[in-house]
């Protein structure tokens, strides 16, 4: 910083605007792709800030936790049939591959469950709203398995998939009322909660 204003860069007074003070005070800063789907207005900050963390591989899943010397099972809580880690807990479990499902019959669209955020940035949808609302669904759906995957670690129970599911629309449906959008959501039939 003292660099700019010994060598005059940062104040010519016929030149000076405020954006360039501060993109030279800032400094530049790396492009990343998934910004769009992570830091959507229609998110909520809770599921943003998981949203974030998993883009980023760094939610403390069980093979980080057995690296850290904290636990000696790598087993997913939920399915106990490999080890968790960011890929197997959000796209190759058998849990979420059904909450996916569910998620993709609810909006009627076909969201690739392993290479989300590539579809989420070329996806071409010819309303905002509606891509917004989608980018909102996915990391909604994100944080509710991070969250089943909690209480099947902490109370060894399982939610049901079409519970998360709920969760997530009733999620979306009160962002939506916030924002005063309409959105119509088909009501399921009571689910049990545990499976």
């Amino acid at each position: 910083m003292k660099g700019g204003f010994a060598a005059g860069t940062c104040l010519l007074p016929d030149k000076y605007q405020v954006s360039s003070g501060y993109n030279w005070l800032m400094g530049q800063h790396q492009h990343v792709p998934w910004y769009p789907l992570i830091w959507n207005r229609t998110l909520l900050p809770r599921h943003a800030f998981i949203g974030w963390l998993i883009v980023q591989g760094r939610l403390m899943t069980r093979d980080k936790l057995f690296k850290f010397g904290i636990t000696t099972d790598q087993a997913c809580a939920i399915c106990f049939s490999q080890n968790e880690n960011h890929q197997h807990l959000f796209s190759d479990c058998t849990y979420s591959t059904l909450c996916w499902d569910l998620l993709n019959e609810w909006l009627g669209l076909s969201i690739p469950k392993t290479r989300v955020v590539d579809w989420y940035i070329t996806w071409r949808c010819p309303s905002l709203m509606k891509k917004q609302i989608v980018g909102a669904a996915i990391v909604a759906l994100w944080y509710h398995i991070w969250h089943a995957r909690n209480i099947a670690r902490i109370e060894a129970r399982v939610l049901a998939p079409r519970y998360i599911l709920r969760q997530v629309k009733q999620d979306i449906q009160g962002r939506c009322q916030e924002r005063k959008w309409t959105l119509k959501l088909t009501k399921l039939p009571w689910e049990p909660v545990y499976v």
